[in-house]
């Protein structure tokens, strides 16, 4: 069975558009593919540490930190966790570089040195600059609870924030020592600040919440409404703080989110009212004075307009960042339904989510006086997909802002769009865009750091670390295979992949195919994978398509370069893999596939139970002696045991062939399978195992 998948492998160039201000480019210091890349901060010295969550097994999850220069060398890594799931939620560097990190944990061994408390679910760890050893480590709060941010001062000493659905513990002349109550079948759920000192020992500790709520719908009693089938139970009243920042002063600042209507907010703020919900909170911030002894200002910052929608589906307000500028300003960044408010001139006046619906939600950025008093600049920015994570301020005052939109609800840019995470640089006033980054997915948007030489670093899912350079010069932004929509740090001999970059050549060029042979070198350009020519299938501005050289089978690691007329661009180096399947899909998300009869499988045209069904995959490996630089012309098995699993059976189903794709080029490999011939277990997921991998595809089947 063939079909030729031309326009999967010979792509059209990314529109390149003049004026890109800063220029990155991408490495991976951590080539694990179990990290999970959760958290970035800068030290002393422009070190940069990446905390990430490292499955061990599907039980256990540990902590993974990375150290790297600002130019993304590795310096060091350190691990520490239990034997169940431990979950790194925020981190910071004290003056002396050392590493806090706070989270949650599930494990009974959990490491506890120097420990102020043995129980409870939270934990609070301090590592040592060099990352030999743990300082000291305790656990916190209650059996469920978890911190989620934390902050340091110039003397070390450490503030913590997050919720508790139980208790924690307190101190004598802390502003809130007693936490709110409420009757059920109510529940309450409080935030807390508590400050430790650089050895570990409790400062201060109090409550940051409230019991009073307004019911949706004026009804005895006031309910919490779940899910789509109209489920409820009793209210459910929470203050959650997820960012915190402290003045040189010891003065905590904490954000977040409440549906609590009597949170301890003060006078002359920006708001005293939350114009929230039992199902619908507010956004909140508030100063706690140094010692904790009582609320400096508190303000909410409410929506503009009362939401329609019933229940539970409306999004929050979540605040995910903050940050101190000059003045004593605070900067915020997080999610947001419609009407939350901002202010004439800012650079997003207008909710970006075109046609939106209570359930839209967008990226907002706002910056509040010293006493948050006004709103001096809120605009909102992009549409939310992940929405801004993590914000940074350098030393000029610019705002940089890690997130994930879809490209059309980001402010305009001078450009190239490379995919949906970005690194956006906001003016101090919040009224223009000073640039604007846009990478695939993976490749940023999962945190911000700057460092002091004055290095961005945008932190990727993926693993990424994007680091700006002084100058726009040509870079590599991102390595993906090409069927996929995301960056990866590992790559599999003969697997067609794509390079994102900015000037990665002068030409644009396709594949040039003499007696079946393709061309290694268009219009002079070539790219290497540790000095190996790559056969090339498309090159451009901003974008390469190539076949990975058998050449690197058997290696551990391997490092790109590209060579063009206008001199060498130095790309990441990557984890090489026996295989690293990917399946060509369609751009819902189904699988390019042909049906038995040779039609093209389609929702309107799906596969029928016990029939044929034939895909195409790359990322299937080969040996050194393979060939990758040629179109497929006759028929040759993998080197690697192939199959598919049936997600509705759960069986491994009958492959009639795996192997080559005949009429294309080396490294796409196609499958025949036969789909169930029951038709009640009938699968629309299957899993396609290559080798010790797999990988997630849909068909359109009748089921």
């Amino acid at each position: 069975m063939k079909f030729r998948l031309a326009a999967l492998f010979f792509l059209s160039c990314v529109a390149s558009l003049a004026g890109q201000p800063q220029s990155f480019s991408i490495h991976f210091p951590d080539l694990n593919p179990q990290d999970v890349p959760r958290i970035i901060v800068a030290g002393p010295s422009n070190v940069l540490f990446i905390v990430s969550a490292e499955t061990k097994t599907t039980t256990i999850t540990n902590i993974h930190i990375t150290k790297t220069d600002s130019r993304g060398n590795l310096l060091g890594s350190f691990d520490f966790g239990g034997s169940a799931a431990d979950t790194p939620n925020g981190a910071a560097v004290d003056a002396q570089g050392n590493l806090v990190i706070v989270g949650g944990t599930q494990s009974s061994d959990f490491p506890l040195v120097s420990a102020v408390q043995t129980t409870g679910a939270m934990f609070i760890t301090k590592v040592d600059a060099q990352l030999s050893r743990i300082v000291f480590s305790t656990r916190f709060g209650g059996p469920a609870d978890s911190a989620s941010a934390v902050a340091t001062d110039p003397s070390g000493n450490i503030y913590v924030t997050g919720a508790t659905a139980t208790s924690i513990t307190t101190t004598p002349g802390a502003f809130q020592v007693q936490a709110p109550t409420i009757t059920p079948p109510a529940t309450l759920v409080n935030g807390f600040v508590s400050e430790l000192s650089p050895s570990g020992q409790l400062v201060y500790s109090s409550y940051f919440g409230a019991a009073g709520y307004t019911c949706y719908q004026a009804a005895s009693p006031c309910l919490t409404i779940i899910g789509p089938h109209g489920t409820t139970f009793g209210a459910a009243v929470f203050t959650k703080p997820t960012a915190i920042t402290v003045d040189s002063t010891g003065a905590a600042i904490i954000a977040g989110a409440s549906n609590a209507n009597n949170l301890p907010v003060t006078a002359n703020t920006y708001s005293q009212q939350c114009g929230c919900t039992n199902l619908l909170a507010a956004a909140f911030i508030a100063k706690i004075s140094p010692g904790g002894g009582s609320v400096v200002w508190g303000t909410y910052i409410p929506l503009t307009q009362a939401i329609s929608l019933p229940p539970s589906l409306i999004p929050p307000t979540t605040i995910r960042a903050i940050a101190l500028a000059n003045l004593g300003n605070v900067v915020i960044s997080g999610t947001t339904p419609q009407y939350f408010p901002t202010t004439p001139g800012a650079l997003q006046v207008t909710f970006p989510v075109p046609s939106p619906d209570d359930y839209s939600q967008a990226g907002f950025v706002t910056r509040l006086d010293s006493v948050a008093g006004k709103l001096l600049f809120s605009t909102y920015l992009g549409g939310a997909s992940s929405g801004p994570t993590a914000l940074g301020i350098d030393n000029a005052g610019s705002i940089w802002v890690s997130g994930s939109s879809a490209v059309n609800q980001l402010p305009p840019s001078s450009g190239p769009i490379l995919g949906t995470d970005y690194l956006a640089q906001l003016s101090p006033t919040g009224t223009s865009l000073t640039s604007l980054t846009t990478v695939p997915a993976g490749a940023s948007g999962s945190g911000v750091a700057i460092t002091s030489d004055g290095t961005i670093a945008g932190l990727g899912s993926s693993g990424s670390l994007l680091l700006s350079s002084p100058a726009a010069a040509p870079s590599v932004l991102g390595v993906a295979a090409s069927p996929a929509a995301s960056v990866s740090s590992a790559i599999a001999a003969r697997e067609l992949v794509t390079i994102y970059g900015i000037n990665l050549s002068p030409v644009t060029s396709t594949a040039q195919i003499t007696n079946g042979v393709i061309a290694r070198s268009l219009s002079g350009v070539q790219l290497l994978f540790d000095g190996a020519p790559a056969a090339l299938l498309y090159v451009g501005p901003n974008q390469i398509n190539a076949i990975v050289p058998a050449a690197v089978s058997g290696r551990l690691t391997t490092s790109i370069q590209i060579v063009s007329p206008t001199g060498t661009v130095a790309g990441p180096t990557l984890s090489v893999q026996a295989t690293t399947p990917q399946v060509f899909a369609t751009s819902d998300g189904s699988a390019v596939a042909l049906n038995q009869d040779g039609t093209i499988n389609a929702p309107l045209n799906r596969a029928q139970p016990g029939t044929i069904v034939t895909i195409w995959f790359t990322g299937g490996g080969g040996a050194g002696s393979t060939p990758d630089d040629r179109i497929n012309t006759n028929t040759s098995g993998s080197l690697y045991p192939i199959s598919v699993i049936g997600q509705g059976s759960n069986k491994s189903l009958e492959v009639l062939y795996a192997g080559d794709a005949p009429g294309s080029p080396s490294g796409v490999m196609q499958v025949n399978f036969r789909l169930e011939p029951t038709p009640d277990l009938v699968s629309v997921s299957y899993l396609l195992q290559v080798g010790s991998v797999s990988t997630r595809f849909f068909v359109n089947a009748i089921d």
